[in-house]
């Protein structure tokens, strides 16, 4: 799947302090009505920008097959897990993440 650039150092943060791997669940927008689980396996350490949005390539093992007639490409909407955090980190990260970048930089 692809992962915004933005939210690949979320993600890396959780897999450093994660036991295991975390957790993943998505849903098809083939198939909106079912949820899949599975295991983030791996993010790639470089982005791609040629879609006019910077993201990067994550790798997932899903549980359960999917359904028949998938096809590569397939857009998903996914919730990676990527450990506890604190309520206002949650609602308010990317209003940090804007004043890391563009006020402290």
């Amino acid at each position: 799947m692809q992962l915004p650039d933005r939210s690949a150092g979320h993600v890396l943060t959780g897999q450093r302090g994660a036991e295991g791997q975390l957790p993943v669940a998505f849903l098809l927008a083939s198939d909106p009505a079912v949820t899949y689980h599975g295991q983030l396996q791996s993010v790639a350490l470089a982005g791609d920008a040629s879609s006019g949005q910077s993201e990067v390539e994550a790798t997932v093992a899903v549980n359960s097959p999917l359904p028949e007639g998938v096809r590569a490409g397939t857009r998903v909407t996914a919730r990676i897990d990527c450990g506890r955090r604190s309520i206002g980190y949650v609602w308010l990260h990317d209003v940090i993440d804007f004043f890391r970048t563009f006020l402290f930089f």
